[in-house]
């Protein structure tokens, strides 16, 4: 009996690594187009996750939501944070802090929220 269980302990730990790393990677994708589209340079070409928690959609079962945090740059000056969350192997949403301008004339973050379409599995 413990090796079954030791057996089923592997497979989950086994996919949960495959669906994570699968999870990252259209991340990192939908991270480099959103970057490409707005004008924007994605920061050492990397997503780093920093959240993985199970959440309930619309009362349905619990499922897995991984979130990622990135960098970007405007000017290749300064960084800016940007966030993005995965469930069900596609992109809930993605949030950039992009830099605008204050009325004293110094930079000032506002943060822009996408909402892509369907992802491709």
């Amino acid at each position: 009996m413990s090796e079954l269980i030791a057996l089923l302990l592997l497979i989950a730990g086994i996919w949960y690594w495959q669906d994570t790393a699968i999870a990252r990677e259209i991340a990192l994708r939908q991270c480099r187009r959103s970057c490409r589209e707005l004008g924007l340079q994605l920061l050492d070409q990397t997503v780093e996750r920093t959240r993985s928690h199970l959440i309930r959609i619309n009362g349905g079962p619990r499922v897995l939501r991984r979130e990622y945090r990135f960098e970007f740059t405007t000017t290749g000056e300064q960084r800016y944070a940007g966030f993005i969350c995965i469930v069900r192997r596609q992109v809930q949403d993605l949030h950039l802090d992009l830099p605008g301008e204050a009325k004293d004339g110094h930079a000032a973050p506002h943060q822009l929220f996408l909402q892509p379409e369907q992802q491709e599995h």
